[in-house]
């Protein structure tokens, strides 16, 4: 859940950074609202990225556990393994939901929804 944070909290910083240099540039309207907007796209696709891959880690490891899990001997040790993953699932949907609340960009909201989706899929696996 750290690292997703600290991803989100750089990647806000960075767009309202960039979005200020932006407005208080001595352009015209048009080119400035233009720019937010393919700065703001760029911004919403390296989230995208940064989420692919922190997806694909997570299902690799989802998958790798559920199968030592599933190889342990103990069930008490398997119940413990699955119930920890659950517990990381509810914090991610959690944390994409906050973000989800916090902005008002409909294209972030939109993709904070698919990250929630997907960890509720992952949820359900275990």
């Amino acid at each position: 859940m750290s690292t997703g944070k600290t991803t989100l909290g750089t990647l806000t910083g960075l767009a309202i950074g960039a979005t200020a240099g932006i407005l208080f540039a001595p352009k015209k309207g048009s080119k400035s609202r233009k720019q937010i907007m393919d700065k703001s796209n760029h911004y919403v696709d390296e989230l995208k990225l940064q989420y692919n891959k922190l997806h694909d880690s997570l299902a690799e490891k989802i998958r790798s556990t559920k199968n030592d899990a599933e190889n342990l001997l103990g069930n008490e040790k398997a119940i413990e393994v699955l119930n920890s993953l659950i517990t990381i699932n509810n914090d991610r949907i959690e944390g994409y939901e906050t973000a989800s609340n916090e902005t008002e960009e409909p294209d972030l909201k939109n993709l904070f929804a698919q990250f929630i989706s997907t960890s509720q899929k992952c949820k359900k696996e275990l």
